[in-house]
C-alpha cells in the first residue's frame, strides 16, 4: 500500500522522535535518515514530495545542513522543527526558504496540517531563460502566455514523463530545457535524441539500445559528477516514425523504472495517450503579444532597424502566421538581410506574398461589425493597392506594371478609391 502513498524524507537522529513522527504521519510513506551524508544523497531522489528536518541534531544544526541542501536542490520543499522557542531562528529559517518552522513537542494536528499544506503548495520562483536561445516568443502580457508560464512552473517541479505538443514553428526544445533547468534533475545534464536520425533499417533496435544506455547511467549509485549523466532526455522527430515504432516507444517509457525524465516533442498528442501533456499556443491566439515579440526579434536579429511602422504592426496583428513564431522571426531576419541599411521596418522590407495579403484582408473584413459585398470589394482593393504602392516606393508606373494593367487605368482607379498617386 505504501506505493500509493506520497513519500516524505525525514532527517532525524533521535530514533524515538522519528518513530513518533512516522506514526503521526501514517497516511504518508516516511523514510527516515539519521546520517547527514546519506540524507543529502537521498534527498536528490525526486520521489519525495516533502522533506522534514530536525534543527536540533547532534553533529550539526539542521539549518547548516539545509543551506547545503538548498545549494544542490533549490526546489525541494522543507519543513523544519526545533525545541527552541526562538523567533529570530524561525524567521531566519523561513527567509532561507523553509516552508514552515514548527516547535517540539508536536501537536499532531498542527504537524499533519502543515505537511498537507506543504505538499499541495507549489514553489514560487521565476523562470530563468538566461543562456537559452529562441525564448523571445515567451515574452508578452496576454492571459495565454501567463497561463503557459504558470503551467511550466508546475510541471518543472513534477517528475512525470511529458508530451509537449503544438503546431509547427514553435520551439518545443527550449521548453524542455526550461523544464529541466528548474526540475528535480537539474544537477544532471540535458540530453537530446532525434529518433528520425537513426538508420531506417535498424532504427528501432538502435534507438532502444541508445536509450537504455542513457537510462542505465542514471541508476549508478554514488556518482560524484552528476552533470556527466542525463537527468532529462528530450525526444524529437517522433512524428516521423511508423505507428508500430511509436507504440513501442510509448510502452517502453511507461514501463521504465529510471528517475530520468523523458520529454517527447510531437505535433499529434493522440499517439501518446495516458501521458501528461503540455500544449504550446499558436501565435494567432496571442495577437496582443505580437508587437512585443516582434520587437524582441527586431532587437536580436535586426538591431540597426529602429522601429516597426504602424502599418506593418497592423498587418502582423491580423495575420494568422501558419508558421507561428518561426515565421515571424524569419520575416524580420529576412528584412534585415535584404535591406541592411533600413532604419524602419515597412512593407518594402517584408518578403510577403499574395496569400499573406489575402489572409490579413479576410481577417480585417471579418472583424468589421457591418459590411456589404460592395464595401468588402472596395476595402480589399484599397488595402491591396496600398501595400503594393509601399513595395514599389509609391511609384505608380511600377505598380501598374506589377499588376499588369495600363497606367491610365490604374491611375483612374486609385483616384476612385481615394488613394494618392
Amino acid at each position: 500500500m505504501s506505493e500509493n502513498k506520497q513519500k516524505i524524507l525525514l532527517l532525524e537522529d533521535d530514533q524515538e522522535l522519528a518513530e513518533q513522527i512516522t506514526e503521526i504521519l501514517s497516511s504518508y510513506d516516511v523514510t527516515c535518515s539519521e546520517a547527514e551524508e546519506k540524507f543529502l544523497q537521498e534527498a536528490s531522489n525526486p520521489k519525495y514530495k516533502l522533506i522534514l528536518m530536525d534543527f536540533d541534531l547532534k553533529e550539526r544544526d539542521g539549518l547548516m545542513i539545509f543551506r547545503e541542501l538548498r545549494k544542490k536542490l533549490p526546489l525541494n520543499k522543507v519543513i523544519m522543527f526545533s525545541s527552541s522557542n526562538s523567533i529570530p531562528l524561525a524567521v531566519q529559517a523561513t527567509k532561507l526558504g523553509v516552508l514552515d518552522f514548527l516547535r517540539k513537542p508536536f501537536d499532531s494536528e498542527i504537524l499533519v496540517n502543515s505537511v498537507g499544506k506543504a505538499i499541495e503548495t507549489h514553489e514560487v520562483f521565476d523562470l530563468d531563460f538566461s543562456g537559452l536561445s529562441d525564448t523571445e516568443w515567451l515574452e508578452g502580457v496576454s492571459p495565454v502566455i501567463s497561463e503557459l508560464l504558470e503551467k511550466i512552473k508546475k510541471l518543472a517541479i513534477d517528475t512525470n514523463d511529458l508530451v509537449i505538443y503544438g503546431e509547427k514553428g514553435i520551439s518545443r526544445e527550449v521548453i524542455a530545457k526550461i523544464l529541466h533547468r528548474h526540475g528535480r534533475n537539474s544537477d544532471r545534464r540535458f540530453s537530446k535524441i532525434d529518433i528520425a536520425s537513426f538508420d531506417k533499417n535498424l532504427s528501432e533496435a538502435h534507438f532502444f539500445l541508445t536509450l537504455k544506455e542513457l537510462l542505465s547511467f542514471s541508476e549508478e549509485e554514488g556518482i560524484e559528477n552528476k552533470n556527466n549523466f542525463p537527468g532529462t532526455i528530450f525526444l524529437s522527430g517522433v512524428d516521423s516514425i511508423p505507428e508500430a515504432f511509436c507504440l513501442s516507444v510509448a510502452h517502453f517509457i511507461k514501463e521504465k523504472k529510471s528517475p530520468v525524465r523523458i520529454i517527447l516533442s510531437v505535433c499529434n498528442k493522440e499517439r501518446f495517450s495516458g501521458f501528461e501533456t503540455l500544449e504550446l499556443p499558436p501565435l494567432r491566439l496571442r495577437r496582443e503579444d505580437i508587437p512585443i515579440i516582434a520587437l524582441s526579434y527586431l532587437i536580436k536579429h535586426a538591431p540597426r532597424i529602429k522601429y516597426i511602422s504602424p502599418q506593418v504592426i497592423s498587418f502582423l496583428m491580423y495575420y494568422d502566421f501558419p508558421g507561428n513564431y518561426d515565421e515571424l522571426r524569419d520575416l524580420i531576419q529576412s528584412a534585415s538581410v535584404c535591406f541592411p541599411g533600413a532604419e524602419v521596418l515597412n512593407f518594402k522590407s517584408l518578403p510577403l506574398d499574395v496569400f499573406s495579403f489575402n489572409n490579413v484582408l479576410r481577417n480585417k473584413v471579418f472583424s468589421l461589425k457591418k459590411y456589404n459585398l460592395s464595401e468588402i470589394r472596395s476595402f480589399f482593393e484599397k488595402e491591396f493597392i496600398d501595400v503594393i504602392m509601399w513595395k514599389v516606393n509609391h511609384d505608380p508606373h511600377k505598380a501598374s506594371r506589377f499588376l499588369d494593367v495600363p497606367h491610365s487605368v490604374f491611375s483612374e482607379r486609385i483616384k476612385t478609391l481615394g488613394l494618392s498617386e
